[in-house]
């Protein structure tokens, strides 16, 4: 995880094999650009102001039956403890079975990367 604080605008690939970084910093990807990698229509499935962070997600990557991403959900989860109070945490097991979990390939947006 600690590779993704240094980079703008990131893949988390679903077979869990790299991280790449995809543009430039600051260079916000066109909705053609996120489509594409991710596979399908686009979903931001967490935006937080504080942390200016965006997680895109393929909105119907479950109903496809893509895998779980493990690495995508593993980092949404750890960012969602950041907000959440601490008699509230759930364990990532938890989270998976009774809150949610990323399917198929996701892109993180930082800082001036973030869409609008």
């Amino acid at each position: 995880m600690n590779k993704i604080k240094n980079q703008d605008w990131i893949k988390l690939n679903k077979k869990k094999t790299c991280l790449v970084q995809l543009h430039d910093k600051n260079q916000k990807p066109t909705l053609e650009e996120l489509q594409a990698m991710v596979g399908g229509p686009v979903q931001v499935a967490m935006d937080d102001q504080d942390l200016r962070v965006q997680i895109i997600v393929d909105e119907e990557g479950k109903l496809k039956g893509k895998p779980m991403n493990e690495e995508a959900t593993e980092y949404w989860f750890r960012l969602l403890q950041l907000d959440t109070n601490p008699d509230e945490y759930y364990t990532y097991e938890e989270f998976v079975s009774k809150v949610d979990w990323i399917a198929g390939d996701a892109i993180v947006l930082h800082g001036g990367a973030r869409l609008d």
